[in-house]
């Protein structure tokens, strides 16, 4: 399977990467939301080596635990470390937690970068 990388949209998000600002990627379903979120991570993981990158996929079945936004708060504390931390926010269904998250990272100086399941209003 060939990837393409998706270099217009890559240039639009480029400038934002490390500013404390909430990073949202939408679109319709299947069209590479997620894709688009994993090549935003190899970008930064070549710009800061040693940032520590935590991943939230609501459908691993590893995250059916978490169902609040403290469960959420906990999980991202617990994979917080002492260094640059984004986190990275995929097929995320519930407007509410999602709100309070980006509000936490953003008060926790951790920069967030998400792609929920396609909404078509989200703040």
């Amino acid at each position: 399977m060939v990837l393409i990388k998706r270099e217009k949209y890559l240039s639009r998000v480029r400038p934002y990467f490390n500013k404390q600002l909430i990073k949202v990627i939408t679109g319709q379903r299947r069209v590479g939301k997620s894709y688009l979120l994993k090549q935003i991570v190899d970008e930064l993981a070549n710009l800061t080596p040693t940032g520590n990158f935590i991943y939230i996929d609501k459908e691993k079945f590893e995250f059916d635990e978490i169902k609040s936004y403290i469960h959420l708060m906990e999980y991202i504390k617990k994979q917080s470390l002492d260094k640059t931390n984004y986190v990275l926010s995929m097929r995320y269904r519930r407007l509410k937690v999602m709100k309070k998250l980006c509000a936490a990272c953003f008060l926790m100086a951790i920069t967030i970068f998400t792609a929920p399941v396609a909404i078509h209003r989200y703040f």
